[in-house]
């Protein structure tokens, strides 16, 4: 056990392993590695859950080498290993911490003869509901979590869209289950779907202003699995007429590449004033002419950052080029390159640097003609 109670850090969680690493729950900033990077610890106190539990608990407070600190409650175990980690401990008894509260000592001795009918009680209502469920859900299920599907990506049971053209992320994920097939629905009718997969990501463009319902859907033992909906507003797209000032400079060429995306939209121009189509990732693509411009939404990253983000740490290097989804305050979720794909990172903005210019190609895909930026090529 290990839970961080105070303001410093409390969004953070323990990495597991022996790494002794501190991850934040929703990626945003760098991870903390506690070796050596602890000056001292401080003990507050020793405790149990309750009674009854075995389990010791220790409450203290950890500070850092640049001065920063956070409380903390967790086992023996863990505390002895972060002990070990630091440049010395204070745990001093003080008078009113005493191990056996006389209190408790006389109410285990009023309870003590009840516990063995208690126990027995306790295990025949166990029996009954693990025969209960199995007779309900099937066999085996009880301890492999319910089956549940969830759209985790927006956040909430609603968002507004007012920028169509960047379309929207969408994240599903299962649990509890294998799924044979994912499928993500809009008002009823599928758009997307995916085979043997337990998360899918598929960025969706609104074809119209609206308001839509966003559903995924799977199947467990023959039934239908159905995530809470998501409502999306989808506000009326401003018509962006091409702006000759943000064009930097633009050439014909002759080069094939190839699209990586989820998939990769293909606009009127570099502005993105008008979407065109997309091009399926991993596609070959024809580019005839390149263009530059300063109206960019690529980001610089300032400094090497290792970030727990699609299930993994991944290191990325200073210098590493991200581009801009959508902005919250100074926190940006932002597109990564990953091998043959497009991920999703939420970073603040202070670890980032704008970059001026942006690069685009006019694509021709069957037998269409578009613009992309070179993000998503390679």
């Amino acid at each position: 056990m290990f839970k961080i109670i105070g303001e410093n850090y409390s969004d953070y969680l323990l990495s597991s392993g022996d790494d002794f690493i501190l991850v934040p729950q929703e990626n945003v900033g760098k991870i903390i590695f506690l070796k050596d990077h602890i000056d001292h610890i401080q003990c507050i106190r020793n405790f149990k859950k309750h009674i009854f539990s075995k389990e010791d608990l220790i409450e203290y407070i950890v500070f850092l080498n640049d001065g920063t600190s956070f409380r903390v409650i967790s086992d023996e175990k863990i505390f002895l290993k972060i002990h070990h980690l630091a440049k010395y401990t204070k745990c001093e008894n003080t008078e009113n911490q005493i191990d056996k509260n006389i209190f408790i000592k006389n109410y285990l001795k009023l309870f003590a003869p009840k516990i063995p009918i208690l126990i027995l009680l306790l295990s025949i209502v166990f029996a009954v509901f693990v025969f209960a469920n199995k007779l309900y859900n099937g066999s085996g299920r009880i301890f492999s979590g319910e089956p549940r599907i969830n759209i985790i990506y927006p956040q909430g049971e609603s968002i507004k869209v007012q920028n169509i053209e960047n379309g929207l992320y969408l994240e599903v994920q299962s649990s509890g289950f294998e799924p044979k097939k994912i499928e993500i629905l809009v008002n009823g009718s599928v758009i997307y779907q995916k085979q043997n997969a337990k998360d899918i990501y598929y960025q969706w463009f609104p074809p119209n202003p609206g308001i839509y319902k966003v559903v995924a859907r799977s199947q467990n033992d023959g039934k239908d699995l159905l995530s809470k909906p998501l409502t999306v507003y989808v506000e009326a797209h401003e018509n962006q007429s091409a702006r000759q000032g943000d064009l930097v400079s633009s050439s014909k060429v002759n080069a094939t590449k190839v699209a990586i995306g989820n998939p990769t939209t293909m606009y009127s121009d570099p502005n993105e004033s008008e979407i065109i189509g997309t091009i399926e990732n991993g596609s070959k693509i024809d580019i005839v002419e390149k263009a530059t411009t300063n109206n960019s939404k690529l980001y610089s990253l300032n400094e090497d950052l290792d970030l727990y983000t699609d299930g993994s740490f991944i290191k990325f290097k200073k210098g590493e080029i991200f581009r801009l989804y959508d902005a919250s305050g100074d926190v940006l979720t932002l597109m990564y390159r990953k091998e043959d794909s497009i991920g999703l990172v939420r970073l603040q903005n202070s670890y980032l640097q704008k970059v001026d210019n942006e690069e685009w190609y006019k694509v021709v895909y069957n037998g269409k003609e578009g613009w992309i930026s070179s993000f998503f090529t390679k």
